[in-house]
């Protein structure tokens, strides 16, 4: 099973999923989400300065879920054939990081709000 760089964001019955997801600040991903016609509308891009990859909060119709998450598999090899050799690298490193993290945080994982 390949590993997630990703997060899914619920808060309830709504006609919307939300995630978030590593991506360059151009939104490299957008051209898979054209490809297969998903719906992602970005609600914010987070990330420090230095930092050549981004935090992305999205919104996508539930009906699109497969085909998101199909975007997302596809993504590290684009990155790769863009030139991002080391999204792979920067992702499983953030994400090994946040859990250890919420390992050590006795209240366990709180909510995203």
């Amino acid at each position: 099973m390949a590993p997630k760089y990703y997060i899914e964001i619920t808060d309830g019955p709504t006609p919307y999923y939300c995630f978030s997801y590593f991506d360059t600040e151009e939104i490299i991903a957008g051209f898979l989400f054209d490809r297969y016609q998903v719906n992602a509308t970005v609600e914010g891009i987070y990330g420090r300065e230095d930092d050549p990859y981004k935090f992305i909060v999205v919104r996508i119709p539930r009906a699109q879920r497969e085909e998101f998450m199909y975007c997302l598999q596809l993504l590290p090899s684009l990155m790769d054939y863009m030139g991002y050799t080391d999204y792979e690298d920067f992702c499983r490193a953030v994400m090994q990081d946040l859990w250890h993290h919420f390992a050590r945080d006795e209240r366990g994982i709180t909510p995203l709000q």
